[in-house]
């Protein structure tokens, strides 16, 4: 299963666009820090990530503040077609109060 929850700092957002075909989308860019365990040892654990958005959820965050924290819901997929970058498209956004 292909299912992502991840909560991050937004880092920067594009300017919203629209497909040929006249759906709208947006592009956030999320930064994520926080220390985990793994294997009994602590472990920083830091990245960004795109994150895109279609359709009404595209216009509803248009306005998202930087700096705001976020939780995305979501799947994993490839940027472009036979591209081994990794994006996160967002199912659900909701602002979070915690990283």
């Amino acid at each position: 299963m292909n299912h992502v929850v991840l909560t991050g700092e937004l880092v920067e957002a594009s300017t919203l666009r629209y497909t040929p075909a006249g759906l709208a989308v947006l592009e956030l860019k999320l930064a994520h820090d926080e220390m985990i365990e793994q294997s009994g040892a602590p472990r920083s654990i830091q990245f960004e990530i795109a994150v895109f958005l279609l359709g009404d959820m595209a216009l509803m965050w248009q306005k998202a503040k930087l700096g705001q924290l976020l939780e995305v819901e979501g799947f994993l997929a490839a940027a472009r077609k036979n591209s081994p970058k990794l994006v996160l498209h967002a199912t659900q956004v909701r602002v979070s109060s915690n990283i």
